[in-house]
């Protein structure tokens, strides 16, 4: 994200209260008032955390919770939202549970691979208070025999979960399998 200083100057800077989302918080609110262009060529690589890395996002579950509550306190009622028609606001919503709804999926699924039942149910539990509709769709969309043939052999045998997570990443974002 490159934004010109006067951005902070107008809507604040980063906000303390909401570790892991924080930066999320802002370029919502940057996007809130400022012209904002995408490119789609990468210009990082990213490492993801993992819940021992003990980094601010690392507890994956944690920070969907707080980003739903925060989506639902705070981002609606931006100017842009409020006063979108009530079908766009329902559309974002839908897209917003969807995605997350993806991401709670594979940290339940990861969750009782390694045998971390308690962390799979909060997992479930974020799920169904977050859009209970997402279930069906996810339902659909991992119940079919290739996800199941590959998340099952990703229980067995963990040197399978990265084709597995290959494999959510491109059922989720619903590319054809390789």
């Amino acid at each position: 994200m490159v934004f010109r200083r006067a951005c902070i100057s107008q809507i604040g800077l980063l906000d303390d209260s909401i570790p892991g989302i924080d930066d999320w918080d802002l370029w919502i609110r940057i996007a809130e008032i400022f012209p904002v262009a995408a490119i789609e060529t990468p210009v990082l690589v990213w490492r993801q955390s993992t819940a021992i890395s003990a980094q601010g996002s690392s507890d994956t579950l944690d920070l969907i919770e707080r980003s739903r509550r925060r989506f639902r306190r705070e981002w609606v009622h931006l100017p842009r939202v409020a006063g979108a028609e009530p079908e766009k606001r329902k559309f974002v919503w839908q897209a917003f549970s969807k995605n997350i709804a993806e991401h709670l999926a594979w940290e339940s699924f990861a969750a009782v691979r390694t045998a971390q039942i308690i962390r799979a149910s909060r997992g479930l539990r974020t799920l169904l208070q977050l859009h209970p509709a997402a279930v069906a769709g996810l339902a659909r969309r991992w119940t079919s025999a290739s996800t199941t043939a590959t998340l099952l052999k990703a229980l067995v045998d963990r040197a399978e979960l990265p084709n597995a997570r290959e494999h959510f990443k491109q059922v989720r974002s619903n590319l054809p399998r390789r």
